[in-house]
């Protein structure tokens, strides 16, 4: 930003920036309010931000299965089956979205 008449030297220049500043630290506030009330009215509504799960339930249970890994969500049970040498054909999915699960 170029302020004319010597910048910050000046005493018009300050106040100037300063004045500017101002706004934008009020501007920014207000855009913080907002997302926190549109954030607040889309709950009250049931709805949820992010990304939808690229798995059900159901899917994620049985690549942690295949795997031998515990479920992350549930208390682990003893005595799980063994885990396949290499379930990944198995699988059709991506190996990024397996690991997500745990699984290695």
């Amino acid at each position: 930003m170029d302020l004319p008449d010597g910048g910050l030297s000046t005493m018009e220049g300050r106040a100037k920036f300063g004045m500017l500043s101002v706004l934008a630290e009020l501007q920014r506030e207000l855009i913080v309010v907002n997302t926190n009330d549109g954030l607040v009215s889309a709950q009250a509504r049931g709805r949820v931000g992010g990304r939808q799960p690229k798995l059900t339930e159901d899917q994620a249970a049985l690549a942690q299965r295949l795997y031998g890994v515990r479920p992350l969500r549930t208390p682990a049970a003893a005595g799980t089956s063994a885990a396949l040498a290499e379930p990944r054909p198995l699988l059709p999915w991506s190996p990024t979205t397996t690991h997500r699960l745990g699984c290695q």
